[in-house]
């Protein structure tokens, strides 16, 4: 059995829930052109050029079902369904699921994504993931 005991601002947090995240999606074409923008909040978003997927995204270098975003309390992750043309974070190619955190550069196909957390007690205040 496992005890935890809060204290402070800890017992406060734990008598109230962590508010779910939430964070905007901006996809920009190469040339900084905003072409979608998306509201998420927690849990797992499928990415593709599928019209059924949380976030479609209508470029000829995403793959139907391309990767999935996932939020939850302890982040931000993304994982690459081995599309045919990847997923970059910061320039380096997702294996598996990895998280993503403030200031790095995602990135699909020809596509640029920024997630902009909408909680400030999720990430902090001011911060910005992607470019």
């Amino acid at each position: 059995m496992i005890s935890l005991q809060f204290t402070g601002a800890q017992a406060s947090s734990a008598l109230n829930p962590m508010p779910e995240q939430r964070v905007n999606i901006l996809v920009y074409k190469p040339d900084r052109t905003l072409i979608a923008r998306y509201l998420l909040g927690d849990g797992e978003h499928l990415v593709g050029r599928d019209i059924n997927c949380p976030i479609y995204l209508d470029s000829e270098y995403i793959s139907t079902r391309h990767a999935q975003l996932t939020l939850s309390a302890e982040g931000i992750f993304i994982e690459d369904f081995n599309s045919t043309s990847g997923t970059y974070l910061d320039e380096v190619k997702v294996r598996g699921r990895l998280r993503i955190k403030p200031g790095q550069v995602l990135q699909m196909g020809d596509l640029t994504i920024d997630l902009e957390p909408e909680s400030v007690d999720q990430i902090g205040p001011g911060s910005r993931l992607g470019s």
